[in-house]
This record gives C-alpha cells, sequence and structure tokens, in this order.
C-alpha cells in the first residue's frame, strides 16, 4: 500500500509519459484508477486538489459524442 504523497509521485509520473513530458498546468483535471479507490486531481492557481473516491468506477460502454473524433 502507498501514501498520499507516493500515489501522487505515480500520477506525475504516468501523466509526463502519457503527456510526453508535458506538465499539469492550473486549469487541468485528471482522474486516476487505483486497485482500490478513485483518484482526481486538480490544478487550481497552482495549488493541487485531491479528492479520493473509494468506491470502483462506473463503466458505461458507449462513446460520448463530444469526444468522437
Amino acid at each position: 500500500m502507498i501514501d498520499t504523497s507516493e500515489v501522487l509521485k505515480l500520477f506525475a509520473e504516468k501523466y509526463a509519459e502519457k503527456y510526453d513530458n508535458r506538465k499539469f498546468e492550473s486549469g487541468e483535471k485528471e482522474v486516476a484508477i487505483l486497485n482500490n479507490c478513485i483518484m482526481i486531481v486538480e490544478k487550481i492557481d497552482d495549488e493541487l486538489k485531491v479528492e479520493f473516491l473509494g468506491t470502483q468506477p462506473i463503466i458505461i460502454n458507449e462513446s460520448f459524442d463530444m469526444y468522437v473524433e
């Protein structure tokens, strides 16, 4: 098991990997799925807001038209 600082470090590594080393900017929000919870990370005015939900996501196997290319 890991603590908040460790999970944020892993989040930063995965974010950089996914977005070609781009930094997490103010106004952005991302979701990370861990084995036993969901973590929502948002950067507001250069401060991180982190929220943990102790449930697994509800999966909807459809495509939202706003994000279809």
